[in-house]
């Protein structure tokens, strides 16, 4: 009950089935005939369910970003890919210790690193490249993708290195579905089990265009995704 292997020879046993938080609502509906909070609208009596906008949103008056916020989470941990870097620490980066230094040496570990991390990479050229831009103080960055906080051990303090020398691979604050609601695309990147079955279905019912992340694994409901 997870995620499978797109390519079936991988493992042939394998059969994939819904995740186990989703079983709970296919058990509400199969037998109240009622759709579970998870898939209802979020509310003030129910902040886990999925934010619809109400009322119909302008395109072409969306954020023109793509933003993204997850998880400093490993990627297919349980797979040998290539030696791919998952808990960088600033000690990893060759270069300099400060911004440009720090982008530059993330850049050279291209090819070892996982998707997130090259995600929040591109988002730290991104905000170097706005910054060389003369006369324009209020011009953004093409992408935001920063990491939130998760608390797992160790996680802060290898953070706090990268912060206290300018490179910001974490989220300022937290972004809740109304203000996801307000940008023009969506990304989203897969972790442990290569999918982000969570972060997929929930950015589908928003305004903006989902930028789905294809990976050697798949979650049931992939099939039905139409772009």
């Amino acid at each position: 009950f997870g995620s499978g292997f797109v390519h079936p020879d991988v493992m042939p046993t394998m059969v994939t089935m819904p995740l186990w938080p989703h079983l709970k609502c296919f058990e509400t509906f199969r037998y109240n005939g009622k759709v579970c909070n998870k898939f209802s609208p979020a509310s003030a009596t129910n902040r886990f369910g999925i934010y619809f906008e109400e009322k119909e949103a302008i395109y072409s008056n969306l954020i023109p970003q793509v933003v993204w916020r997850g998880s400093d989470y490993p990627f297919l941990k349980c797979r040998q890919l290539g030696g791919s870097k998952w808990d960088i620490k600033p000690m990893d980066i060759p270069g300099p210790n400060n911004p440009e230094g720090f982008v530059n040496g993330l850049t050279h570990l291209w090819g070892q690193l996982n998707p997130r991390w090259k995600a929040v990479t591109l988002s730290l050229q991104a905000e170097l490249e706005a910054k060389k831009v003369v006369n324009s103080p209020e011009l953004k960055p093409w992408v935001d993708f920063k990491f939130t906080v998760r608390e797992r051990p160790g996680e802060s303090q290898r953070w706090e290195s990268f912060v206290n020398n300018g490179v910001n691979v974490v989220a300022n604050g937290y972004i809740d579905a109304s203000e996801f609601a307000s940008f023009k695309y969506h990304a989203d990147f897969g972790g442990g089990g290569g999918t982000t079955w969570s972060g997929t279905h929930t950015k589908l019912a928003l305004p903006g265009v989902l930028f789905h992340h294809e990976t050697p694994t798949y979650d049931y409901f992939h099939e039905d995704l139409i772009p």
